[in-house]
């Protein structure tokens, strides 16, 4: 799905399911990767918290399915730590192919982000483009150049190509 159909589409879900929706903000996310946290331990945290605070909202016990990351053993390990620990979870890659829930939490969770880059962008007065490509990278330094390096860590994941290629930090 393109972003346009997204976000037609993400309210109406969000609003037929029960689901939780947690947002890292850039900021935060910068923090835990200077703490040593990799992204898909990163993932990992996020994903138990949301299905810690979803399956609480549920009166029975639903299946929980996720979208394949890293090894479930690696998935385990890397929440090793967490005070709640949900285990009953099946992985798969491609889950969105398997289950319509993960589809439509994939919905919900890039509307989610489509909200936050439109957010952020007004936020710092510039239209913050997405994904990997040479006019990304030509915004990170534009925002760099005029705004500073602050200001970049607000709106952009610090260790990304776009932003480490350049020498910014």
């Amino acid at each position: 799905m393109n972003d346009k159909a997204i976000i037609a589409i993400a309210p109406k879900i969000a609003k037929k399911l029960i689901h939780s929706l947690l947002i890292l903000p850039p900021r935060k996310y910068n923090e835990l990767v200077g703490q040593g946290y990799n992204l898909n331990k990163i993932k990992a945290l996020l994903h138990n918290q949301a299905i810690i605070k979803t399956s609480s909202k549920l009166k029975t016990p639903v299946a929980v399915i996720v979208d394949q990351f890293c090894t479930p053993q690696l998935y385990f390990n890397y929440i090793k730590d967490e005070t709640l620990i949900y285990r009953d979870i099946d992985f798969h890659v491609r889950a969105e192919q398997i289950h319509l829930s993960v589809a439509a939490a994939s919905i919900i969770a890039r509307y989610a982000f489509l909200v936050k880059m439109d957010e952020y962008s007004k936020k710092i007065d510039t239209t913050l483009l997405k994904g990997a490509s040479k006019d990304v990278d030509e915004m990170v330094k534009d925002i760099y150049d005029s705004k500073g390096l602050k200001t970049l860590s607000l709106v952009t994941k610090m260790n990304f190509k776009n932003v480490t290629k350049q020498n910014l930090t």
